[in-house]
């Protein structure tokens, strides 16, 4: 019984997933093909109801405002892996030299249209297939994993070391940002900041995107356990019963160390300080 009844579960788990990846690539392929004649903006309000994360994902600029968390906001070259269709490598267009966006196909038209119509000649925007054989030939000294991700990179992301590739092209003194759309739970910041520094990385920190990467209004550093006790404290609303527990526990964890791992998303930010452990 209990077999049949996982059995059935993965295949409606499974099912409702490539329903979701069906109408998400239907509505990238939508966004590619109007926003060249129609402009990118007025494809957008076609396209994805104002209500939807997605419409404030892809106009509010403030999805770039990680920025901020590095020293300084001007690079020569970056690296974008995948945040096609947000404003972030645009934002990044304006500041830096040169922007290098891996993305899909069906998200490459669209990025290209609004490239064009914003009048930037900076950025070079190319196909996850194509980047995918020409890993570790180049240096930047920003390297942004954003999410989503290209669906090549998705499942090989951590189980096949992709990012200790995509590590090896921050130039020592570079920084590296990635987002994790994971629960913190399966994916420790913890872990992940050892594994960077293992491989020569510093300075690392993570962060909450509260609530999440779509429709973020702040970043929470988990580093810093005064800061999350001022959130809980003075930011957190509690008007219910099931809110004043709920923070009783947030509060707990806290203390325990272990607020990180009950996020359902993050972000890490770290700088390469040398190249011979790479």
């Amino acid at each position: 019984m209990a077999g049949n009844f996982l059995t059935r579960f993965r295949r409606k788990h499974n099912l409702k997933k490539a329903e979701i990846e069906n109408t998400r690539r239907e509505l990238r392929l939508q966004l590619s093909s109007q926003a060249e004649y129609i402009g990118w903006h007025e494809a957008v309000y076609r396209a994805v109801e104002n209500s939807n994360p997605l419409f404030k994902y892809i106009t509010d600029e403030r999805a770039a405002d990680w920025r901020f968390l590095l020293p300084y906001l001007s690079f020569d070259r970056v690296l974008c892996l995948g945040g096609a269709l947000s404003s972030i490598p645009l934002v990044l267009a304006v500041a830096c030299k040169q922007v290098v966006v891996i993305c899909e196909p069906e998200e490459a038209g669209f990025l290209k249209a609004r490239v064009q119509q914003e009048s930037l000649s900076n950025m070079v925007v190319a196909g996850s297939q194509e980047y995918f054989t020409q890993l570790n030939t180049e240096q930047f000294d920003l390297v942004a994993v954003l999410r989503p991700a290209p669906d090549k990179f998705r499942g090989a992301f951590f189980k096949g070391h992709l990012w200790s590739k995509l590590w090896l092209q921050v130039k020592p003194g570079g920084y590296f940002y990635l987002e994790v759309a994971k629960p913190a739970l399966l994916r420790p910041p913890a872990l992940l900041k050892l594994l960077i520094k293992l491989k020569g990385g510093g300075c690392i920190h993570s962060y909450w995107p509260k609530p999440d990467f779509y429709n973020c209004v702040m970043l929470i550093p988990l580093d810093n356990r005064n800061l999350q006790l001022y959130y809980l404290n003075y930011l957190f609303f509690n008007t219910s019963p099931r809110r004043r527990w709920l923070r009783r526990v947030l509060t707990l964890t806290v203390r325990l160390n272990l607020f990180e791992l009950t996020l359902p998303c993050y972000s890490l930010v770290a700088q390469c300080l040398s190249e011979a452990k790479r």
